[in-house]
């Protein structure tokens, strides 16, 4: 069923005068509509100066850490988005390959020990002979 012209703006309006700052999913979940009706109406309100970004919060969402920004309603000078740490981002993306190389796969049953120590050592780098026996 699709809702009347305008009852989006306005309800992601009242929500974030009446409960304040709020996340893009927040606003989703407590006005009930999908996220590209929401992301489009909070585009456009912020492109005509009613909300702006109060802050940065990060969430994990299936594994991956994003900054999600937190919306407020009014007039004021956006928060600036955090920067991006690069030896995080690389550990984590490490932790991962290592965890699916560890991982027993119907891939692997058939190969060797020294197969799957040349697959780990393609996959997570050699460091310097330890997979080496």
């Amino acid at each position: 069923m699709r809702r009347p012209w305008g009852a989006t703006s306005s309800a992601v309006r009242a929500t974030l005068q009446s409960l304040g700052p709020m996340t893009m999913a927040d606003i989703c979940r407590e006005i009930g509509v999908g996220r590209d009706g929401v992301s489009a109406v909070v585009s456009r309100m912020k492109a005509a100066g009613e909300v702006y970004i109060q802050e940065y919060t990060h969430d994990d969402e299936s594994g991956r850490r994003y900054p999600r920004a937190v919306y407020a309603f009014g007039q004021g000078k956006d928060a600036r988005k955090p920067p991006v740490n690069k030896n995080a981002v690389g550990m984590r993306a490490q932790k991962a390959a290592h965890t699916r190389i560890r991982t027993s796969s119907v891939f692997s049953l058939g190969m060797t020990r020294r197969q799957c120590f040349e697959k780990r050592r393609v996959v997570i780098g050699d460091r310097g002979g330890q997979d080496q026996q």
